[in-house]
């Protein structure tokens, strides 16, 4: 098994946007199952602090029926360099 980091590509979309963003890390036989096999390490809070939205344990809620990784349509990475391209 292999530790892999993952990373999220950046987005724009009705109005809003977001450059890339490191999740974190996990270990796998291969990326896609290193992505299954994440699991939050804190809870994960509202921008105004108040409200817990990912509780620590759960794992990443991916795709369903992609070819690969992803969340929301954006596509899950393995290094930084790669998740910037799209939308930085």
């Amino acid at each position: 098994m292999k530790e892999y980091e993952i990373w999220i590509e950046g987005y724009a979309a009705t109005g809003e946007s977001s450059g890339a963003s490191y999740i974190g890390k996990a270990t796998g036989n291969n990326f896609e199952e290193a992505c299954k096999n994440f699991r939050y390490p804190d809870n994960i809070y509202s921008y105004l602090g108040d409200k817990i939205i990912i509780n620590q344990g759960e794992p990443l809620k991916l795709d369903e029926n992609r070819k690969y990784p992803s969340i929301w349509a954006c596509r899950l990475y393995d290094n930084e360099s790669d998740a910037r391209k799209s939308f930085g």
